[in-house]
């Protein structure tokens, strides 16, 4: 194979165009292959049910089943998918394997979703998970509005409650900690029926995860970072001169 690829080199003139790589270029090579070509976004679904059991942070993420018509909710978000296993090698959100969460993904966008009764583990080891995630989804049962303090995080920049109203209907509240956040199609005050919960909810958090992107300065696209992670990698090979070239090729030992 090394015959071959030296005739080939020979052959189409190729020796004067070889470049000097360091030796950690093959390590940048792999970051690159590593980069995404897809969106990426997560997001926190949480839980509350009613009674007085649901009036604190523990309690709350201390709950590891929720009520049927949660449970429907979160089957409409995506699919089930299982952290690790051979069959799953998408976005993970940061989850360990061995996590249950619901994914969901197009051609150019990967979204999942960490649902606060499929997490493992206790309230400290949930809270780690949800509270890193810049948009909240709050499903409450509770007749107590929910409170921002409850579970308090320095990120959750987008929150969105869901209060069931009534057995079809959902009252929606929406929170921003930036006023300059503009998305939907959900609304604050809106109310919708529950059988376009999962959807609307879906492509809310969605857009609402993109306008909290585009507003950072530092934020780059998928594709425009790939490019700026090849251009950069492109940047550390070095030329070698035609003597050098015919050197390395045909007689590698002699440096």
């Amino acid at each position: 194979k090394y015959n071959c690829w030296r005739k080939f080199n020979a052959t189409f003139g190729f020796f004067d165009s070889a470049k000097d790589s360091p030796s950690n270029f093959y390590r940048e090579i792999r970051h690159l292959d590593s980069t995404v070509c897809r969106e990426v976004h997560k997001v926190a679904v949480i839980f509350v049910g009613g009674g007085n059991d649901f009036q604190d942070k523990q309690s709350i993420l201390s709950n590891n089943t929720g009520s049927e018509t949660f449970n429907k909710f979160f089957d409409g978000l995506g699919w089930p998918v299982h952290i690790g296993s051979s069959e799953f090698s998408g976005y993970n959100g940061g989850l360990p394997n061995g996590q249950t969460a619901i994914y969901y993904a197009t051609a150019n966008t990967e979204l999942i979703f960490h649902i606060s009764t499929l997490l493992t583990g206790d309230a400290t080891q949930r809270l780690k998970h949800l509270g890193n995630d810049e948009v909240h989804v709050v499903w409450s049962e509770n007749t107590k509005p929910y409170r921002r303090d409850m579970i308090a995080t320095r990120f959750c920049d987008v929150l969105i409650v869901l209060y069931l109203s009534s057995p079809v209907l959902l009252r929606v509240h929406i929170e921003v900690q930036d006023p300059r956040l503009q998305f939907g199609p959900l609304f604050d005050g809106a109310c919708i029926h529950i059988s376009q919960a999962s959807t609307l909810v879906r492509e809310t958090v969605l857009n609402a995860s993109r306008a909290y992107r585009n507003l950072r300065v530092e934020c780059d696209r998928p594709n425009k970072y790939r490019e700026r992670v090849f251009r950069d990698t492109k940047k550390m090979l070095k030329p070698l001169s035609l003597s050098n070239s015919i050197t390395r090729l045909f007689h590698a030992s002699i440096e």
